[in-house]
């Protein structure tokens, strides 16, 4: 064997079938028995490395060997990590033997070909991919004869390998051959098991993972709407336990005024089998209830039946207030007796206009919107906005710019105003544009123009 681990497992030593004194077909059946104990035993094993050992250990004991080694195969140089070792106490002092075979000799030949070996020790020793041990021909345990089974997985790759050497009787025959590819096929499946079993666990840890640090509330349900699963933000916004919450428990944070609308809707949809939304209050751990925009998907498999629901719960809480703010704020502007222009920071063009500022100046809404900012500026004011610090400029560097000037209208009469412009930042601190109120002074610069006199 090219390398070993002090690892030992083996079926109950009675009096093992390899022993067994009687003819072959006695013999054959002693191992078909012993094979239907080690498949019982393997399915029963509880994670891929005391799969293993059970088959390495009844490799050895089923045929009747004193060295069985199991093998994994890590990369394509077809290098070998030594995953399961039994040996006899002949070889004993060989159980701390640890180095990993490098591939380069007659393993890599098995692997290559998925090839299941039967070899005396004068045939393996005269086989061309023999190394003899290589660099650890001194501490290697010495070999007699070889019997060697690939590990093929069902698409055909190679997975490692299982061997034995030293035969208690005997050289190793057709029956044993038989043996331990049986055993072989016990380890590719319980080697892909494990892979699939891993590539699982991987995949929902790192669903867990992005689901979790999502902003969202999630979760999933059955097909009957009882959700089994819940993401960290739920329960640390609701302050409860999968325990409280699980199958219908979350009814708990809704709003008992709402509950069991809530319960109607949901159940309607639920039954239908259809994509749904709605938004709903639901109370956090401090007992503030914070209206949540909830989003349910149907999950179908391939047969298109329905596996299970996965949703999530978007605060929009301040998007609401935002809104009925914003509401607020164009009621006030569509009334306000003064005109009021709003021009986007990303085009510097025309984004709101009143109806003050229609009467003002006598351009329609639909007129207004989407022109340039400088609508209303006469050419011998250009220069208010042109240059580097420009009104528009200066408005959205200091906040805040108060002055008079001449605007001019639709008609091209000018209008002496009074304008007062603010920068506009939105609810996430980004600078959106310019606000600016127009007020008429034409009879203030009368008035003016009258004192002068």
């Amino acid at each position: 064997m090219d390398g070993m681990e002090r690892q030992q497992d083996s079926l109950p030593a009675t009096q093992g079938p390899g022993t067994a004194r009687g003819g072959d077909a006695s013999r054959h059946l002693e191992q078909i028995k012993a094979l239907a104990t080690a498949a019982r035993r393997v399915m029963s094993a509880p994670d891929l490395a005391s799969t293993l050992d059970t088959i390495t250990g009844a490799a050895r004991e089923i045929i009747g060997a004193h060295q069985a080694v199991c093998s994994l195969t890590r990369g394509p140089d077809w290098s070998q990590a030594i995953n399961a070792v039994s040996l006899s106490d002949r070889y004993a002092a060989w159980r701390d033997y640890a180095p990993i075979p490098d591939g380069s000799g007659i393993y890599a030949w098995i692997c290559e070909g998925n090839r299941t070996v039967r070899m005396t020790q004068a045939d393996l020793e005269a086989h061309p991919r023999w190394r003899g041990f290589g660099d650890h021909a001194r501490e290697h345990p010495p070999m007699r004869g070889w019997l060697a089974a690939a590990v093929v997985g069902s698409d055909g790759r190679n997975l490692g390998l299982v061997q034995l050497s030293d035969k208690e009787e005997g050289e190793f025959d057709e029956a044993d051959e038989a043996v331990l590819v049986q055993l072989a096929q016990f380890a590719a499946s319980a080697i892909e098991r494990s892979q699939t079993e891993g590539a699982l666990r991987g995949s929902e840890a790192r669903f867990r993972e992005l689901a979790d640090n999502i902003s969202q509330l999630a979760w999933m349900a059955e097909p009957s709407g009882a959700i089994f699963w819940y993401n960290q933000r739920w329960y640390d916004y609701t302050g409860t336990t999968l325990e409280e919450m699980q199958g219908w428990g979350w009814r708990d944070v809704h709003h008992p005024d709402h509950v069991d609308r809530v319960i109607a809707e949901v159940q309607a949809h639920w039954a239908a089998g259809i994509a749904w939304e709605g938004t709903y209050l639901l109370r956090s751990a401090q007992g503030e209830y914070r209206s949540f925009l909830t989003r349910a998907e149907p999950i179908r498999n391939e047969a298109g039946e329905l596996v299970r629901w996965i949703g999530t719960n978007t605060d929009i809480s301040e998007r609401i207030r935002a809104e009925a703010e914003n509401a607020r704020l164009v009621a006030i502007v569509s009334s306000s007796s003064d005109a009021i222009v709003s021009v986007s920071a990303e085009d510097r063009r025309i984004s709101t206009w009143n109806r003050a500022a229609e009467a003002m100046f006598g351009y329609t809404e639909a007129e207004a919107i989407g022109a340039p900012a400088g609508l209303l500026v006469p050419p011998d004011h250009r220069t208010e906005f042109d240059t580097e610090r420009g009104v528009f400029e200066r408005t959205m560097q200091d906040g805040q710019v108060r002055f008079d000037s001449l605007r001019r209208r639709k008609d091209g009469t000018l209008v002496d105003v009074s304008i007062s412009a603010t920068r506009m930042v939105s609810t996430e601190g980004r600078v959106i544009g310019v606000s600016a109120i127009f007020r008429d002074i034409t009879e203030r610069k009368r008035w003016e123009e009258h004192q002068r006199l």
